[in-house]
């Protein structure tokens, strides 16, 4: 089935433009949404390689969803150092804004201004799970391999919970 939907990307009606890199990712984000995300919901998109402006000493994101140009950036430097489980993470959080319309769970302004000025603070449960992992693939940092790997099967739930598929003309 997977199979099927990758072709379906790349047929040259120009449903999308999914680099060949990022293909599997693609296809197994519409598989694990279970019919909530269809190929017909890539109509339009472009899933590729770009700049971000990763590791050049700021924070710069490892991905990005262009709203206006309907397009899923991922920063090759990033990428040719990423591991199999960064990669999955980067691809289906910035997926979740692109296709899910998910914005970022994040904590309230004011901790989260504090950690930009380098002061700790205990960390709300809104974020967090009871081991300190992110409560979801929407948190905007990256949280480790570790906790992917621990909790795949519940970031892959919360995340098509919630999911609001574009249904606009792309």
């Amino acid at each position: 089935m997977m199979l099927v939907l990758l072709m379906g990307l790349w047929s040259t009606t120009g449903v999308a433009q999914v680099d060949p890199n990022l293909q599997k990712y693609v296809g197994e984000f519409i598989t694990d949404s279970q019919g909530k995300v269809t190929e017909h919901d890539f109509n339009g998109f472009k899933v590729i390689f770009e700049s971000t402006g990763w590791g050049y000493g700021k924070k710069n994101p490892l991905g990005e969803c262009s709203w206006d140009k309907n397009e899923v950036h991922i920063d090759p430097n990033y990428w040719n150092q990423a591991s199999e489980v960064s990669r999955w993470t980067t691809m289906y959080h910035e997926l979740g804004h692109c296709i899910c319309m998910r914005d970022h769970v994040e904590e309230d302004w004011f901790l989260k201004k504090l950690h930009l000025w380098g002061v700790r603070t205990a960390r709300k449960e809104t974020v967090l799970l009871y081991d300190g992992c992110a409560k979801s693939i929407m948190f905007p940092e990256d949280f480790g391999d570790w906790c992917v790997n621990v909790h795949k099967e519940y970031y892959v739930h919360e995340l098509f919970e919630d999911c609001k598929v574009r249904h606009e003309t792309h």
